[in-house]
């Protein structure tokens, strides 16, 4: 069927589907779409990670890139996240990055408390006690270039701690021990 602009500022003759992909930014839409949900990138991640370290360490498969299509979007990033200990007791803490910027998700408790740097932190008592955190942030990266989230964790009372990612860092072939998955999915909201 032919397209057909017609006086009175209808067109005719377009099928569904049928505008090249791109044709329409998020800038061309009517005003009050605001909250609609642009595209979604989600990392899953099925396999097992430890970590012994002092120090925030990257959670290996524990990151999303997105790419906003307008500097006024905002970014919904959720995750989900299994840790398990070893056997003896110890602290843990984690935290969400955007690129090199540590401060998107923190807590503001005080100076020298690693609330003031981590999301996340408990206290397990051995390698059956696990958890699986779920939190998510709306956040606004003002960019429309290439933006990453990841997962940082570590063992901030002894580097001589380890946790285990989606099982525990030891004993995990019992058949009581569950396997775990874990994931981290990125949402582009319209303005």
């Amino acid at each position: 069927m032919p397209i057909v602009l017609n006086g009175s500022g209808t067109v005719t003759g377009i099928s569904a589907g049928g505008l090249p992909d791109g044709i329409i930014q998020a800038a061309d839409l009517a005003s009050g779409v605001g909250g609609k949900i642009l595209q979604v990138i989600q990392t899953v991640k099925k396999d097992k990670t430890t970590i012994q370290s002092a120090s925030l360490t990257d959670i290996t498969g524990m990151s999303v890139t997105i790419t906003p299509s307008s500097a006024s979007s905002k970014v919904l990033i959720r995750y989900s996240l299994s840790v398990f200990t070893t056997s003896n007791g110890q602290y843990w803490a984690m935290r969400l990055v955007r690129g090199s910027d540590s401060t998107i998700f923190i807590g503001d408790q005080g100076s020298n408390s690693n609330q003031t740097r981590s999301s996340f932190g408990s206290y397990m008592s051995s390698y059956v006690d696990g958890r699986n955190i779920t939190q998510e942030l709306l956040d606004s990266p003002n960019t429309t270039s290439a933006t990453t989230y990841k997962l940082q964790a570590h063992t901030p009372y002894s580097a001589s701690y380890t946790i285990g990612i989606n099982n525990s860092p030891q004993n995990d072939n019992y058949s009581y021990m569950s396997t775990m998955v874990s994931t981290i999915t990125a949402m582009e909201v319209a303005a």
